[in-house]
């Protein structure tokens, strides 16, 4: 093995322990972020495409959990695409919680109308919500 081949494969195992560690950490935290810089720096061939792979699988992780949060982006997005359907809202869903949003969806979930709260009403818990029958 010449020096030149010899100095790549030292790269490529420091770079490996690098990865391995960023990948230990997982894509919690600074965990997408360290790989997006790994990725930025990394010289070895083999690893590219690992490199690339670890990176859409943080990221996928990343927005799973963002979409999760109370009041996040896509979650506000889901229900003005709702509010829209329904013909509560005009507009492009935007994801931001706007007062606008808020009024629109208000009603939805606490103005019933007196019909819903009586069909509510004869309805029997202990028989997993289905009505009493007389």
């Amino acid at each position: 093995m010449d020096e030149l081949t010899a100095n790549r494969e030292a790269g490529c195992k420091d770079q490996q322990v690098r990865l391995d560690t960023i990948l230990a950490k997982g894509s919690e935290g600074t965990g997408v972020d360290d790989l997006t810089a790994f990725s930025k720096t990394v010289t070895c061939d083999r690893l590219g495409p690992v490199v690339v792979a670890a990176l859409d699988r943080f990221n996928i992780e990343a927005a799973k959990r963002a979409a999760i949060l109370p009041n996040s982006p896509q979650l506000v997005t889901l229900a003005q695409t709702e509010l829209v359907r329904l013909g509560c809202l005009t507009g492009k869903p935007d994801g931001r919680l706007s007062d606008m949003t808020k009024g629109r969806a208000w009603p939805l979930f606490h103005d019933r109308r007196p019909a819903d709260r009586a069909r509510q009403d004869q309805r029997d818990p202990d028989t997993g919500g289905r009505a009493h029958k007389a």
